[in-house]
């Protein structure tokens, strides 16, 4: 198998299964995708990052996400993918759709260059434990030998604090904030004064979701992730099925 492929269905089995990946490691989080039924919803968020460079000039990239949940627990959801001066007409996008009805996972692209394979891949998300397995063994790192005691130092750690906002609204939806700050010591990652990280995140217990994100940072800007429409309609039954000219990818096994 192909390592690109091999890497987007370990992506699709992890995503089915509440699990996201870190370099060098392997978390949870909260929630499992599509966990909840009879609450079907249409959610469109934007993605803002904006960076100060050092003479002044500011960065700024924005992108949408749009999800899609049905009665049935089925969600989808499109990410695009800016391809600045790279000749793409349109932006790509990237669509996940989760099943839990019928235990399936399914990937495909939209958009992008004209020249891309109308493909998409499925996986049986009841075949999951190989995969992830696979992956834990792939970004494990290497096993190092323990040093004397005499010549273990004590490691800086950041400093974490986090503070409860309260219940906010956001296009309506009420949600519970919450504010964590980070501060990175000297010397931590080689940075000769400290490193202030703050992130604020609202979520929403109806949704199982933050509806509103923010993290500023002095190393990469700021970003921002905002609601800014909501419909609870029932979405489309054929938002959950791939597009009809695109064929399944042959998995090799």
């Amino acid at each position: 198998m192909r390592p690109a492929v091999f890497l987007l269905l370990l992506s699709m089995s992890c995503t089915a299964q509440g699990i996201v990946v870190h370099s060098g490691d392997v978390q949870l989080f909260s929630g499992s995708v599509g966990s909840q039924t009879n609450n079907p919803v249409t959610m469109v968020f934007e993605h803002k990052q904006v960076q100060t460079l050092v003479d002044g000039p500011h960065i700024t990239n924005i992108t949408h996400e749009t999800f899609y949940r049905d009665t049935l627990g089925r969600t989808r959801m499109e990410n695009e993918s800016p391809m600045f001066g790279m000749g793409a007409s349109t932006p790509m996008r990237s669509i996940s759709v989760q099943d839990p009805v019928a235990q399936t996972s399914t990937n495909w692209q939209l958009g992008g260059y004209g020249n891309m394979p109308h493909e998409y891949f499925r996986m049986d998300t009841n075949r999951h434990t190989q995969p992830i397995q696979m992956m834990t063994q792939l970004l494990a790192p290497p096993p190092v030998a323990p040093r004397p005691r005499a010549q273990i130092q004590p490691r800086l750690q950041p400093k974490n604090t986090t503070e409860q906002l309260g219940t906010q609204d956001v296009q309506g939806v009420p949600c519970e904030a919450t504010r964590t700050t980070t501060v990175y010591p000297v010397d931590f990652m080689g940075n000769d004064r400290p490193i202030t990280v703050t992130q604020d995140f609202c979520n929403s217990r109806e949704f199982g979701r933050n509806i509103r994100e923010s993290m500023e940072d002095p190393r990469t800007g700021v970003r921002t992730t905002t609601l800014q429409t909501i419909s609870r309609g029932e979405p489309d039954p054929s938002l959950f099925q791939p597009p009809a000219d695109y064929t399944e990818h042959p998995q090799q096994h």
